[in-house]
């Protein structure tokens, strides 16, 4: 009998890593080896529980979710990276696929597709949804849509989705692992880029991109 698959979860919501590992349990060929709150908690568990798939949160606090698959395509590349993430518009799922992901899931996802995706990725494919798959063939060939978002680095554009939740320079830097004279100025260069003054604007800007939400919830 094949070994079953080895999956660690990793978000900062508690009830969420409860559901996933909660659906995963009770499939067959699958084991839940550990839970993660952070992108640091996935690079120190990862080396010692050896997951096959890891279910990585895109937003996560400490360090987040594209900058930890970057790290874990680098040096624990046998790990394969399924991204979920609430916002699933360009060019989120693009920026976590370009750091190494596997798979990506939008948050709302059924189960069935969720199971789905950690055995097709344990088997070495890829999962992207087919409507997301279309979208990013899209935005590939021409960007229009987002504009000048398309032509954020993946430190600007983190910058943009904490900044929609209501975090200051202090504690994006926290986030990002860098000084808050770095963090201010990746905000100048965003805020040249996308041709606005101040956060209200910028906030705005992405939403209307479809990029973030204005419900978002803020983090604490």
């Amino acid at each position: 009998m094949s070994e079953p698959i080895r999956v660690l979860i990793a978000d900062d919501h508690r009830l969420v890593r409860a559901g996933l590992s909660e659906l995963l349990r009770d499939q067959p060929g699958i084991e839940v080896v550990g839970e993660a709150e952070d992108g640091e908690a996935v690079l120190e568990l990862t080396p010692r529980l050896q997951p096959n798939v890891i279910l990585m949160d895109v937003q996560m606090p400490r360090l987040g979710g594209i900058e930890a698959t970057r790290r874990l395509n680098a040096t624990q590349p046998e790990a394969r990276v399924i991204a979920i993430s609430a916002l699933d518009a360009d060019p989120v799922p693009a920026r976590i696929m370009e750091a190494g992901a596997w798979g990506f899931l939008g948050k709302s996802a059924e189960p069935a597709e969720v199971i789905a995706a950690v055995r097709r990725v344990a088997d070495g494919e890829r999962y992207v949804p087919a409507a997301l798959a279309k979208r990013l063939a899209l935005s590939q060939r021409s960007g229009e849509e987002l504009g000048q978002f398309m032509n954020l680095s993946r430190r600007e554009l983190e910058l943009v989705l904490y900044t929609a939740q209501g975090l200051g320079t202090l504690a994006v830097a926290q986030r990002l692992c860098l000084s808050p004279k770095t963090v201010s100025t990746y905000r100048r260069r965003v805020y040249d880029k996308l041709g606005v003054d101040n956060d209200i604007d910028l906030v705005k800007l992405a939403a209307g991109h479809g990029l973030i939400t204005l419900d978002m919830p803020s983090v604490p």
